[in-house]
């Protein structure tokens, strides 16, 4: 056979070679690639099944206060700052009005040494308890006494109701007075005369709203094991009140209020009882008399063995101002003696009215 006749066998053999050699590794490239691209899904399935997982706020820390009775879920991760959540209620800002349970979250933790600039991934959930008229919706409350002097203009209201049915009422803000008009956000449960006021930046407001809708309130829980007991042998009563409190008595032992540690003349009061030679009839036609009182109103407390009257009114929140404040005294009579408590601003008023008794 001559060459010429050969060489498209020759050709023929070389080509399939090629082409023999070119799907092997083809092949082998595609088992490769395709493991590859196999085991690239399984891991981000996984990943994003552990994303979705810590976004359920099912699978969320729960956070829960049993001074203030109420409870939510926030985000792995997240920080709170819990310093101030069980603190007392006191008298704020000006024109004054009663603060408490001040509880902040947030996926950063902040120092002193760090710049105020929040980075662009900055989340944050701040809540303050505000204690007011219980007769107030929450639009009286944001319009006569957290709004009224407000530095930013409220451009948006709606209902908010979170995943156990609390209603409540949510408010975007605009700073009208910046260069850029900062927007945020609050949003407010009510619950008796206590308003919860959850406060964030605008860029908060999709994980703010998550947060919220786990919110409920729940039955406070007061522990009053470690409390101490005030005994007044003359009048005959005594009480149980909190840690961390002192107390003084005027001279005849008729007067008595506490205080927290150290205790000084111009701190706030916290706790005081006075006894009184009057009847509780007697004592709420005082009230109704007292210049700048307004709405005054008397209805029974239970506490415990013991049945109060409930006497509140609103006041001025300062000497000559406009503006009130709620304020209220319990009251129970014994013979010819009305023992009048003033702990109003005290989350642990019922629990404290609870132990009283009379002795012997």
């Amino acid at each position: 056979m001559s060459l010429k006749a050969k060489l498209p066998i020759w050709v023929f053999i070389t080509v399939a070679g090629i082409g023999v050699a070119t799907i092997l590794l083809i092949t082998q490239y595609s088992v490769s690639t395709l493991n590859e691209i196999r085991l690239r899904s399984i891991e981000n399935a996984y990943y994003s099944k552990n994303i979705l997982k810590t976004n359920q706020p099912t699978e969320w820390k729960t956070y829960q206060n049993e001074i203030y009775g109420y409870e939510l879920r926030y985000p792995e991760g997240w920080v709170i700052d819990n310093t101030y959540s069980d603190s007392l209620f006191t008298l704020r800002g000006d024109p004054g009005i009663y603060m408490g349970g001040d509880t902040y979250w947030s996926n950063y933790v902040w120092s002193p040494e760090e710049p105020m600039e929040a980075p662009a991934d900055y989340r944050d959930l701040y809540l303050i308890i505000y204690k007011d008229n219980p007769d107030y919706t929450i639009e009286d409350f944001v319009n006569e006494s957290y709004y009224k002097y407000g530095q930013t203009d409220i451009v948006q209201r709606s209902d908010f109701k979170t995943l156990g049915a609390v209603e409540g009422r949510q408010y975007s803000t605009v700073n009208s007075d910046h260069p850029v008009g900062v927007k945020g956000l609050f949003t407010v449960f009510k619950l008796d005369d206590k308003f919860f006021v959850f406060k964030s930046s605008w860029q908060s407001k999709d994980i703010h709203n998550q947060i919220l809708s786990t919110f409920k309130f729940i039955e406070p829980i007061i522990d009053t094991s470690d409390w101490k007991t005030y005994r007044n042998e003359k009048y005959g009563f005594e009480f149980n009140y909190q840690q961390g409190l002192e107390f003084n008595e005027n001279q005849n032992k008729s007067y008595v209020w506490f205080g927290e540690k150290p205790l000084t003349n111009d701190g706030p009061v916290i706790i005081s009882v006075e006894v009184k030679e009057n009847t509780i009839n007697g004592i709420l036609e005082e009230v109704k008399n007292t210049k700048n009182y307004s709405n005054v109103k008397a209805s029974p407390l239970k506490a415990g063995a013991n049945n109060f009257t409930l006497i509140t009114w609103n006041q001025p929140s300062l000497p000559g101002a406009e503006d009130t404040i709620r304020n209220g005294h319990a009251l129970i009579s014994k013979n010819n003696f009305v023992y009048e408590f003033c702990c109003y601003n005290n989350p642990g008023f019922d629990q404290i009215l609870s132990t009283f008794k009379f002795i012997d």
